[in-house]
């Protein structure tokens, strides 16, 4: 029985992904690739208007900003390199109220975050006056 608890502990993951005891440092410049989106028309320009391209995520783990081009969001990233940030902004004449949540991995000495977005657009002209939005979205380290 101890060898099978001992060999059982020897496999799987090589640690790479597990949990650390800090939450790591993020911080840095990135370049947003949103990927296909669903939901509001099927008009992925609610996401990829103003999320795509740069990036700086700035802070310590714990109390993070994540500015884009004209819209800052606030969250964090944990010891397991799960992270969320959220909160509301502008895009058009429209107000969002934004989620993401993921995990950060290590490509390369750098970082990548990949998680998905849910967007509610509050936009008059939809036929319930707002629609949500949902998308993957990969961002690339470009620099610390």
């Amino acid at each position: 029985m101890l060898v099978c608890c001992v060999w059982m502990l020897g496999c799987g993951d090589s640690g790479e992904n597990w949990p650390t005891e800090d939450p790591p440092d993020v911080a840095g410049r990135y370049n947003v690739v949103p990927g296909g989106t669903t939901g509001c028309d099927g008009d992925p320009t609610w996401i990829t208007g103003w999320a795509e391209g740069p990036l700086e995520i700035v802070g310590d783990p714990e109390d993070l900003s994540f500015e884009f081009t004209g819209m800052v969001f606030y969250g964090s990233v944990s010891g397991d390199r799960s992270y969320d940030f959220g909160g509301t902004g502008s895009w058009g004449a429209n107000d969002l109220s934004v989620y993401n949540e993921g995990i950060f991995t290590l490509e390369d000495d750098r970082w990548l975050l990949d998680g998905n977005f849910d967007v509610i657009v509050y936009d008059p002209e939809f036929s319930t006056e707002d629609c949500t939005i949902t998308g993957p979205v990969k961002a690339y380290q470009i620099s610390r």
